[in-house]
């Protein structure tokens, strides 16, 4: 997997708790990026995946974002805001990379 990110960057991955979007916080945090973890209702999943971005020498936070929602994707948008953890590349893991 190549990257097209901004080494030492920072990724918000929506549905990051689960499945794909879980592997994709764990990839990112492998090529050295800080992760926002994305989830709507299980906590419990997103901290695990923290742990696990964490574990990796990254910084994580979990942050609940429902699609359907405005304030939750505002919210989302803006965790990490006062600090250093902002996204440099908010996509869903169902979304295509750029340049495909």
């Amino acid at each position: 997997m190549t990257a097209d990110f901004p080494e030492s960057g920072h990724a918000l991955v929506v549905g990051g708790s689960g499945g794909i979007g879980a592997v994709v916080c764990e990839a990112l945090a492998d090529a050295g990026c800080d992760v926002l973890v994305g989830y709507r209702s299980n906590l419990a999943a997103a901290e695990a995946i923290v742990a696990a971005v964490t574990s990796r020498g990254r910084a994580a936070e979990a942050v609940q974002i429902d699609l359907t929602d405005a304030e939750t994707v505002e919210a989302a948008a803006r965790s990490g805001s006062g600090s250093s953890s902002t996204a440099d590349s908010p996509r869903s893991p169902e979304s295509p990379s750029r340049g495909q």
